[in-house]
C-alpha cells in the first residue's frame, strides 16, 4: 500500500467515500472499515498540525498498515531514509500503561527497519499528545515538536509498504539464525502469541498437563515450540526433544541456551525426565508410537508439562500417508490441540493451489495463481532444458525419491528428505507418468509403497518450502497437465 494525505482524507464527511478515497489514494487490494472516531481523532490531529506546520495540507502517512503474516497494524506511519513516525490515534481516555506498552510494541516491530524510531500517541478525549522517549518513559509533547519531527524528515518513503517489512526482517529459523534467535530478534504472529500465551497461563496455573500444537508446514510450528523453551526456561529447567539428528547449529543453540537441554531422535540415551520441570518435543510426528506414548505416560505421572509439535497432511489422500504417531494425541483425553492455521513462510495464494493439486475438488472461490507456473515435457531431455532455464530464474529444484529413479536424467536438485526444515523463495518440482488423479480426485502415486516415503507426500512436502513462488514440471503425463491447467484458469 501507498501513503495518503491525511489532511485530504480528513475532509470527507461521508463514511463510504471516506473508504473508497483510502482505497484509492493507498491503491489496497480491498476497502478497509474506516469508523467514525477514528476519523474525528485523525481530524483533530491535523487540526492541531495544521496550526504549527504551513504544510499540514500536504502531509503522507501510511494509514492502518499492517504487517505481512503478523498481523500487526500501525494508525500512521511516516518513513523516512533516517527516521521512521508511528503516531497511534485514541479517542478515549486510556491508561499510561496502556499507551506505553503499545508504543514499546511498535518500537521493537519498527527497529527492523534499522531506522530512528520516534512513537507518539494521541488522545483526542484529553487532547493530549504523549511521546515515548528513548529512556522507555512516556512524557507529554506538544505539537511544536512532533511537527519537527515531521518537518525535519527527508527523502520520504513513498512505495508500497510492504517493501519496508521483508520477512527476513522479523521472520528467522533458530537453526538457522540462532544469533538473532538468542537476541530476539524475530516476531511471532497473532495467532502463535494467542497459542503460547493459552498453554504458558495453563502451565502456571495447573504446572502440568499435555498440549500440541499442529498446522500445515511453514505455519510456525517449531519457530512457536522454541520460543516456548526460551520463555519457561527463565524460571524452569527444560528437555527439548528435536525430530531429526543432530547439527552443528543445533549443538551450538543447545549449547548457549541456558536450562534448556536439546536432545536428538539419534540420540543413544533417553533423557531423564525427573531432572526437568518441562518436556517440548517438535516434529513428534518423527517419533515411533510406542515412544511417543511413553514419553506422554512418562509426563503423567512426573506431572510435566509436555508440549509437542506435529505435521498434518490432510490435503494429502489418506492412502498416501501412513497414519501418524503424533496423532496418537488426537485421541488422548487430557490433551489440549491447537492448530496454527496462518501460512508464514507461504503465501495464500501459495497454500491454496498446493491443496488445489492434491485435491482439484477442493472449493476455492475466485483463486487466482500468478505466481504459479505449470510447464508440460514430453521427455527428460524437455524437463532437463525447462528445469535449467528455471534455475537461471532463481529457481530452487527439489527433488522426490521417486522422480529421481524414475527419471535419473533430471536429478541434481535438493533431496526432499535433507530439507530438514529449509525454504527457499522459489521451488520447482517434477510430476512424473506414474502421478494421477483417483475416483475422489486425490492425487496418487501408482506403486508408493515402493518408495520409503510416498511420492506424493514429498510434492507436498517439497512444495510447501517455497515462499514465493511455484513452478510444476509435468513429464509424459498429459492428463495430470490437464487438471493443473484447469485449477490455474479456475
Amino acid at each position: 500500500m501507498k501513503p495518503i494525505n491525511i489532511f485530504a482524507l480528513t475532509r470527507i464527511e461521508d463514511p463510504d467515500n471516506i473508504a473508497r478515497f483510502e482505497k484509492q489514494m493507498s491503491q489496497r487490494s480491498r476497502r478497509i472499515s474506516v469508523k467514525k472516531w477514528e476519523v474525528s481523532t485523525l481530524t483533530a490531529l491535523v487540526a492541531h498540525l495544521s496550526e504549527v506546520m504551513p504544510d499540514a495540507a500536504g502531509l503522507e502517512f501510511y494509514y492502518s498498515f499492517t504487517i505481512p503474516h503478523l498481523g500487526k497494524e500501525f494508525d500512521l506511519l511516516r518513513v523516512s531514509r533516517q527516521t521512521v513516525i508511528n503516531v497511534e490515534l485514541k479517542s478515549g481516555e486510556v491508561t499510561d500503561e496502556a499507551i506505553k506498552r503499545q508504543l514499546l510494541q511498535n518500537r521493537h516491530y519498527l527497529n527492523t527497519l534499522g531506522r530512528n524510531v520516534r512513537s507518539y500517541t494521541y488522545v483526542e478525549a484529553d487532547d493530549r499528545l504523549v511521546r515515548l522517549t528513548g529512556g522507555d518513559r512516556l512524557v507529554d509533547e506538544s505539537f511544536e515538536v512532533l511537527a519537527a519531527d515531521l518537518a525535519g524528515q527527508s527523502d520520504i518513503f513513498e512505495n508500497d509498504a510492504e517493501l519496508l517489512f521483508q520477512e527476513a526482517h522479523y521472520l528467522i529459523e533458530p537453526l538457522k539464525e540462532p544469533d538473532r534467535f538468542l537476541r530476539r530478534e524475530y516476531f511471532l504472529t497473532a495467532q502463535q502469541k494467542d497459542i503460547e500465551k493459552r498453554i504458558l497461563k495453563s502451565i502456571e496455573t495447573t504446572g502440568s498437563g499435555l498440549y500440541s500444537f499442529t498446522g500445515y508446514p511453514g505455519t510456525g510450528k517449531s519457530m512457536l515450540l522454541f520460543d516456548l523453551a526460551l520463555q519457561l526456561s527463565e524460571k524452569k529447567r527444560v528437555c527439548l526433544i528435536y525430530g531429526d539428528t543432530r547439527s552443528e547449529a543445533l549443538a551450538a543453540l543447545d549449547e548457549r541456551l541456558h536450562r534448556v537441554d536439546i536432545v536428538t531422535m539419534d540420540c543413544d540415551e533417553e533423557p531423564c525426565l525427573e531432572d526437568y520441570a518441562v518436556l517440548l518435543i517438535d516434529e513428534a510426528h518423527r517419533l515411533k508410537a510406542a515412544d511417543l506414548t511413553r514419553a506422554m505416560n512418562r509426563a503423567r505421572e512426573l506431572e510435566l508439562p509436555l508440549i509437542m509439535t506435529y505435521d498434518t497432511e490432510n490435503a494429502v489422500s489418506v492412502h498416501e500417508r501412513p497414519v501418524s504417531p503424533a496423532e496418537l494425541a488426537e485421541t488422548q483425553p487430557d490433551m489440549m490441540h491447537y492448530k496454527l492455521t496462518n501460512r508464514i513462510r507461504a503465501n495464500s495464494e501459495l497454500s491454496t493451489f498446493i491443496q488445489k493439486v492434491m485435491n482439484p475438488a477442493m472449493y476455492v472461490a475466485h483463486a487466482s495463481f500468478p505466481s504459479v507456473a505449470v510447464y508440460y515435457a514430453p521427455d527428460e531431455t524437455a524437463g532437463r532444458a525447462l528445469l535449467t532455464a528455471l534455475s537461471q530464474k532463481d529457481f530452487v529444484t527439489l527433488d522426490s525419491e521417486a522422480v529421481a529413479q524414475t527419471l535419473p536424467g533430471l536429478g541434481g536438485g535438493i533431496a526432499v528428505k535433507d530439507l530438514k526444515g529449509a525454504a527457499f523463495e522459489k521451488v520447482a518440482m517434477v510430476l512424473d507418468a506414474s502421478f494421477y488423479y483417483d475416483d475422489d480426485r486425490y492425487l496418487r502415486y501408482r506403486n508408493s509403497a515402493a518408495f520409503a516415503q510416498s511420492p506424493v507426500r514429498e510434492l507436498f512436502r517439497g512444495l510447501n518450502r517455497a515462499r514465493e513462488a511455484i513452478a510444476l514440471v509435468v513429464v509424459g503425463n498429459e492428463v495430470v497437465f490437464d487438471v493443473l491447467m484447469e485449477i490455474l484458469q479456475g
